[in-house]
Formats: structure tokens, sequence, C-alpha cells
């Protein structure tokens, strides 16, 4: 049983290379003290566990999970989105996914004033780009276009008419200002509540297109 008695949220992030995990107790943050090295079951698992077991709670005391859908990584992924389905199974704990072009949308919203709208961009490789589009608001963000995986020539069509194009490492093919924001962590995700939807099962986006 919560001893604190204040919600409990789980945020997962693995879609990118550093993976991570948080968990938000009322106005508090706790992570985990050996951070995941890698986006494996045995490195994830245990961190989960020891931020649970620092605050006296167990898995069923989550009240909500929070988890980054992609694209991204296939491993990371697929880790991720296991362990957040088992404990929606397992308790009925209820799921909220974002896609990873959304935190890197956070992160770099104020180098845009309200009404702009603005592009994110993951090197699919292959000679392909993820884009997808926003506009910053007065009081967050709206996703005008869905993460899509485009070859370079309709990537450059697309972002060479907007004034921005954040990244989190890898320069994208534009003529427009590039900036990098680098890699989300999973505190991220506690600020993305404009960008999140219900997702009982969500599936992972992969970053790298099927061939």
């Amino acid at each position: 049983m919560n001893p604190s008695g204040d919600r409990v949220v789980l945020a997962l992030e693995t879609a990118f290379p550093s993976v991570s995990i948080a968990l938000q107790m009322g106005g508090r943050i706790r992570l985990p003290e050996e951070v995941p090295c890698r986006a494996r079951a045995s490195d994830l698992h245990p961190a989960l566990l020891q931020c649970l077991e620092s605050e006296g709670l167990r898995t069923s005391d989550i009240d909500l999970i929070l988890v980054d859908q992609g694209p991204g990584s296939y491993t990371g992924l697929r880790i991720g989105l296991a362990v957040a389905r088992t404990l929606s199974h397992l308790h009925g704990t209820p799921i909220l996914s974002s896609y990873s072009t959304d935190s890197l949308a956070w992160m770099g919203r104020d180098l845009v004033s309200p009404g702009e709208e603005f592009v994110v961009a993951l090197d699919a490789r292959r000679i392909h780009w993820t884009l997808a589009r926003y506009r910053r608001e007065d009081d967050g963000l709206s996703r005008l276009q869905a993460p899509e995986v485009m070859e370079r020539s309709q990537f450059r069509e697309i972002a060479d008419r907007l004034p921005l194009v954040l990244c989190a490492e890898d320069e994208p093919p534009t003529r427009t200002r590039v900036e990098q924001v680098g890699i989300p962590t999973a505190e991220r995700l506690f600020e993305l509540d404009s960008l999140r939807r219900p997702d009982p099962s969500p599936l992972p986006l992969y970053l790298m297109p099927a061939t």
C-alpha cells in the first residue's frame, strides 16, 4: 500500500540509446540510484524496483504510466513498452503514450514565438528522415503532423519552408535553422500534458523504415 497516499506516476523513456525511468509522487520526482546503462530488461527492471522500494511502494501502487512509444530504437522500445503493458495488464494501470518527437519539441519550444510552426527531425538512416510538425501556442504546444518517415527530398520540401528544425543530435538536411536540444530523459514525460493520449496497449514506432 502507498504509505504517502500521493498519486504515483511512472515514466519510461526507452526510445533513445540513453534509457531512463522516473517516479513522480506529489511534487517530488524519484530517480533510480543506478541509471540503466542499456535498454535491457536486466537493467530496467532492477532500476524500477529500486525506485519503488526506496519509497516503500510496490508495482501495484503505480497509478499511471507514461511511456514514449517512439519513433526510436528497436530494442529500447520493445523493452520499455513491454514493461508498461505488463504492469497495465497485472494491475489495470492506465497508460498515456507520447512520441519521442513530442519530448524534443517541448525541449525546444522556447526557440520559437507563439503561433510559429517548426519541425522535429530524427535520422531514420538509409537516406530517410522522420519528421513531425508542431506549433508553439500561448499555453504549450500543438502537434500538427505525427511522426512520419520520408525520403530526404520530401523531408527538405517540408522543412525548408519553416523557420526552425529541432533535432536530438544528428544534423538534418535542410537550409533552415537547426538547433540540437539533446536526448530527452524520463522526467520530460511529466511535462507533456497536451501531447499525451490514452493508449491501453501502445505499439512501438520504430525509427528505421522497413526494407
